[in-house]
């Protein structure tokens, strides 16, 4: 049963993140896998004629008086120069949840 839910929030995911990134990457996969708390995001910038990849792991979803919270721990990143910009602006910042990806949580 998780990995249906899994499979529903990474295409939910991969749409929201389209719809927020889409004048800078196009997102090509997103695979959850909530047991392990880690996400994989695939991408491809604008421009540019070769797939990012970034991993990021672990990874914790915090619920507070506002909702959820997502909170990066980790991240891997097939380009170390984004690897480090998501590492500064990234992991170990809580990030709210939009609502239409809470509802699968």
């Amino acid at each position: 049963m998780k990995q249906l839910v899994d499979i529903a929030t990474s295409k939910a995911l991969m749409h929201w993140m389209q719809s927020q990134f889409e004048q800078y990457v196009e997102v090509k996969s997103v695979k959850l896998d909530s047991r392990a708390a880690s996400c994989v995001v695939s991408f491809r910038p604008h421009g540019e004629s070769e797939q990012v990849d970034l991993t990021i792991a672990p990874y914790a979803l915090v619920k507070n008086e506002q909702g959820y919270q997502f909170k990066a721990e980790g991240v891997q990143c097939s380009r170390i120069w984004l690897e480090r910009l998501m590492s500064n602006y990234l992991v170990g910042k809580e990030y709210p949840v939009p609502v239409i990806l809470a509802r699968l949580i």
